[in-house]
């Protein structure tokens, strides 16, 4: 089964999360801001696939360059209305 959460209530009852998705086996897809951002699965689940590392997956050294563009760009831009 797959279930929706916010990051907030992820954050507030990780726990329960955990067993959920451990126990039942069920997918969590969180969301920040009504868009989902990460999936959290069993981790037996992804030893038994043919889970594949995601070719967006960016090296610390890109992370780290993307993060600094983007709070430059909070810092510069500004809504016209």
């Amino acid at each position: 089964m797959v279930k929706t959460m916010s990051a907030t209530k992820v954050k507030n009852n990780f726990g329960m999360v955990i067993d959920e998705v451990y126990a039942k086996g069920n997918k969590i897809v969180v969301e920040k801001a009504h868009k989902p951002v990460v999936i959290i699965v069993p981790a037996e689940s992804i030893k038994t696939s043919k889970f594949k590392e995601s070719p967006f997956v960016l090296s610390d050294k890109d992370y780290i360059k993307v993060k600094e563009g983007m709070n430059e760009f909070r810092k510069t831009f500004k809504f016209d209305f």
